[in-house]
């Protein structure tokens, strides 16, 4: 069985958890020096599924069953395990399951329950002492596999000359794992900063759900992926990043998956928590126009107007997403002019982006005092359930309501309260077709109605204006696949 998954998740604490697993272990206690000297098991799990939301892993050891958290995409956890088959089991939950969290098999009777989220993917493992092991969920919704990986566990000498006669290392453990669909067969270099790569150099060459794991000194680094046998054929190459002394860390090659413009990042797992972008991944930004009243507009960035960045944009529409340089990233001046007048200004903004990012900015406010927010666009779909982003781009505070049709919503607490320019971000809701119901804040008094459907795979915006001829009324933008279902 698995000892205290959450309070264990940093590996140094392997130590301290030997005197809770002697309780369990197989082995007995009046072994030999060679038993005394085994090193208590070591196993984590890396959640590599792109269109799934947060997948709930459980262990079994016998009859028993043990949560061990649910994974997030990208996510991960570590934790000391004692000798023995285990079982694992994935679950995650689906718009047909009758509840809003994984809890296992709640009425232990082995069967699956309308109370009791979906499994997904289920194996066993023979742990053995001295031995590190990785499962990893990979694949997608309806095809998720559990991947198993384990190597010779590795011990660090963490005693200095004074106590055993050796220094203690500076060294640390690395594992990397090919798991993005995306990429084919690659060389991994990881190397000092500024490093002219050779292929002498290539620490492991990685097929699709291949491995390979070492040692490397403190420092520096770089990660490089590039084809097979050609370093000069980067596919991959992350900034700059500090490993640490006596750590483990995992390195996860994985899909981008619509979490910005890159399409494979790298994740830093077990003893760090770190994503790595290709360094030179695009930085995209798109416009979008929720200014009731506003007409065609003109949008000109980083003080160039000899150049539309964006042309004639329609109210309720929004723009293709356009590239920056690297040097259009901090204090982009952003200004606005009524389509061909380029001399009458509307508005003038400045923002910063990110490397890497995806975003939206959306121009809201009134016609007489423009104004805009930029929201990161994580686009990343859900096999299972649809995504949807509310932004109230209204002067007055609103409370937002996301309802079954003809619920009423008198007893019920706001899914949202958001005032101007702020935004609920992305939540997850199950497909289907619902009431959107917009009051004044902390009042029964309807702003906006509408009736909206969401589906699986779907990703949805909408943002709240004023209604120009009603002060106590709103309106709403639609934008993103309610376009796109507006003209199928």
């Amino acid at each position: 069985m698995l000892i205290d998954h959450w309070k264990k998740i940093s590996l140094t604490s392997a130590v301290l958890a030997c005197a809770l697993l002697a309780a369990c272990s197989d082995s007995d206690s009046s072994d030999d020096d060679d038993d005394e000297t085994a090193q208590v098991p070591i196993i984590g799990a890396f959640n590599a599924v792109p269109d799934l939301g947060a997948i709930t892993l459980f262990t079994s050891d016998d009859d028993d069953e043990y949560s061990w958290g649910s994974l997030s995409f990208g996510g991960s956890v570590t934790s000391t395990v004692s000798d023995g088959e285990i079982g694992i089991r994935a679950e995650t939950l689906l718009p047909t399951d009758d509840t809003t969290a994984c809890a296992g098999d709640v009425d232990e009777d082995g069967e699956k329950d309308d109370d009791e989220c979906t499994e997904i993917a289920s194996t066993s493992i023979q742990i053995n002492e001295d031995t590190d092991y990785m499962v990893v969920l990979y694949g997608q919704y309806e095809k998720t596999q559990i991947l198993q990986f384990s190597k010779p566990l590795h011990v660090f000498d963490i005693e200095d000359e004074d106590e055993d006669g050796d220094a203690e290392d500076e060294n640390l453990e690395i594992w990397f794992f090919h798991l993005a669909k995306s990429l084919g067969k690659v060389d991994v270099y990881l190397e000092a900063p500024g490093t002219n790569l050779s292929p002498v150099q290539v620490k492991g060459t990685l097929s699709s759900k291949g491995t390979f794991d070492g040692l490397v000194d403190e420092g520096e680094y770089v990660v490089t992926l590039t084809e097979e046998g050609n370093p000069e054929e980067v596919l991959f190459i992350s900034d700059s990043f500090k490993l640490y002394a006596q750590t483990r860390v995992g390195f996860a090659i994985r899909d981008g998956a619509g979490e910005g413009t890159a399409p494979v990042k790298i994740t830093l797992f077990r003893d760090q928590s770190k994503t790595l972008t290709d360094r030179y991944a695009t930085t995209e930004l798109r416009f979008a126009h929720a200014v009731p009243d506003g007409g065609d507009i003109d949008v000109y960035i980083d003080n160039e107007f000899e150049q539309t960045f964006t042309s004639e944009l329609p109210f309720g529409e929004s723009s293709e997403y356009g590239e920056l340089g690297k040097n259009q990233l901090t204090n982009l001046s952003i200004d606005v002019t009524p389509a061909a007048s380029p001399g009458v200004y509307l508005a003038r903004k400045e923002l910063d982006m990110t490397q890497g990012d995806r975003a939206t900015y959306y121009f809201v406010g009134d016609t007489y005092d423009w104004n805009g927010v930029k929201l990161t666009d994580n686009v990343r779909r859900l096999a299972t359930h649809a995504k949807l982003r509310l932004t109230n781009g209204a002067s007055d505070t609103f409370d937002y309501y996301l309802v079954e049709q003809q619920e009423n919503i008198s007893s019920l607490y706001p899914d949202e309260t958001l005032g101007f320019r702020e935004t609920s971000g992305w939540v997850t809701y199950a497909p289907g077709t619902y009431d959107l119901i917009v009051t004044q804040s902390d009042s029964d008094t309807i702003a906006y109605s509408d009736t909206i459907k969401l589906e699986a795979n779907g990703v949805y915006s909408v943002v709240t204006s004023t209604n120009t001829a009603d002060p106590n009324a709103a309106d709403a933008n639609y934008f993103d696949d309610f376009k796109a279902a507006a003209t199928e």
